[in-house]
């Protein structure tokens, strides 16, 4: 099922005006990172872009990493996955980058933190799903509006996300707040989920209603890019 789901998100751009998009700025939307790691993102003007809040890094941080060659922006880093902060620390990074061992939720709380299924894979979540183990330890979250508040910022040029499945309760949490990333990379898991098809749509009209535009979509269908438009 999921397989011709995936098929028809090729279809409903227009929905969104993503060919409208892409003829104005195509030429400015770059793939950065790794294919297993990567997102597309808008450097139309990389001078303008002064920060990143890249949620969900796990062991590949290829995408921070490249954006920060093109922008020279401050790299805001969040993963409570066990192992992650000694990854961080056996890299070489510019004094632009930060790591913070904490997740983002809708509440702020010590929260239940679900092992992968398959022990040598690192994608731990904040949902139980098929792809979770029943082990799990107990993580620190932090909602949006709490987070930004630590950092002392009031703008957020790029979010990225890859949270495993709780981007759906995570995000409309962000769409309700003050400060709205101006570009949002995130990969969608709706497979992950409990009604996963009507989830997904839902979270793609909360987007537009809250004036955002579809930009970029990549060739496994799973990871998006929307861009506030002004």
């Amino acid at each position: 099922m999921f397989r011709v789901f995936y098929a028809f998100l090729f279809f409903f751009r227009k929905l969104f005006s993503l060919k409208n998009y892409f003829s104005k700025s195509r030429s400015y939307i770059k793939f950065l990172g790794s294919k297993y790691g990567g997102f597309y993102v808008n450097v139309e003007h990389p001078d303008s872009i002064k920060n990143l809040l890249s949620f969900g890094i796990g062991n590949d941080i290829t995408f921070d990493l490249e954006l920060f060659e093109l922008t020279k922006c401050k790299v805001f880093m969040f993963d409570p996955t066990e192992g992650v902060y000694k990854f961080i620390q056996s890299q070489k990074l510019n004094i632009n980058f930060f790591f913070y061992p904490f997740g983002i939720s809708n509440v702020n709380s010590k929260t239940k933190f679900y092992r992968p299924l398959n022990a040598d894979h690192i994608s731990h979540s904040l949902v139980k799903h098929k792809n979770t183990s029943n082990e799990f330890y107990y993580a620190d979250f932090k909602k949006w509006d709490s987070i930004c508040e630590e950092l002392a910022i009031d703008e957020v040029d790029i979010l990225k996300m890859d949270i495993e499945g709780a981007e759906f309760i995570v995000v409309p949490h962000i769409l309700e707040s003050n400060i709205l990333p101006k570009q949002i990379c995130i990969e969608l898991h709706p497979r992950f989920i409990e009604n996963g098809i009507n989830e997904f749509f839902k979270l793609i009209l909360l987007f537009r209603r809250n004036n955002y535009s579809l930009a970029a979509i990549n060739s496994s269908a799973n990871e998006f890019l929307f861009i506030l438009n002004k």
